[in-house]
């Protein structure tokens, strides 16, 4: 999570923002999201150029499902940092569950073109393409994340579901064994994925599973 934002010493605005940024948290850590989101708007109005504040929220919003009001503070900073690539990710994550997929693609691939080094966009690409059942684009982009950041254990398992629903079971495998190998997070994930069933079908999976399963009292 960023940094949180105090806000800047000096200036009645800066110190309205800050007052209202303290009540969202603790708003947020009672709850009581509708009030966060009225101070959050309220800290925004007092200190629209404070992108570290702004970046702070679209995260809380997001932990949230408001992912309306996180669009809204994402626009905010783009207005201010357009080229922000963390910001046009986040922009793009909480567009696609509110349905408006082309302009999440649109986001992602804004943001990969400013950093050619950066794998999450890619693989976020990757993964709205899978959605979409276009199996061979987002093969296509999370190869090419894969060839930015091979360590980037979200992107294996994007990998190993896609491979999965092109029917490459041995090469699925392998992926999502990649991705618990980097991170154990991603065994839940080849438990519950419906986009590794394929995998759950195979006669390898029991034994997969149980080789990567710690038993009771190792933990």
């Amino acid at each position: 999570m960023p940094e949180m934002f105090d806000g800047p010493p000096g200036g009645r605005d800066a110190a309205l923002a800050s007052a209202r940024a303290a009540e969202a948290r603790d708003h947020l850590a009672q709850g009581a999201i509708d009030d966060a989101v009225r101070c959050i708007f309220e800290a925004a109005e007092y200190a629209p150029d404070n992108t570290a504040m702004l970046r702070e929220f679209v995260h809380a919003l997001q932990d949230n499902d408001r992912d309306r009001e996180a669009v809204a503070l994402c626009e905010k900073i783009l207005e201010i940092e357009p080229n922000n690539v963390a910001t046009l990710i986040d922009l793009g994550f909480s567009l696609e569950p509110l349905g408006e997929l082309e302009r999440a693609y649109a986001a992602y691939t804004k943001a990969s073109e400013i950093d050619p080094s950066d794998a999450t966009s890619l693989n976020n690409r990757a993964y709205l393409e899978l959605g979409r059942a276009n199996l061979e684009a987002a093969l296509a982009d999370v190869t090419a994340a894969l060839a930015r950041n091979e360590f980037e254990s979200i992107a294996h398992a994007t990998h190993a579901e896609i491979l999965a629903q092109l029917g490459r079971i041995d090469e699925s495998f392998a992926a999502v064994s990649k991705a618990v190998e980097q991170s154990d997070e991603w065994l839940e994930t080849a438990k519950t994925s419906d986009f590794l069933e394929p995998l759950r079908e195979d006669d390898r999976w029991d034994r997969w599973l149980a080789e990567r399963t710690p038993a009771l009292g190792d933990a």
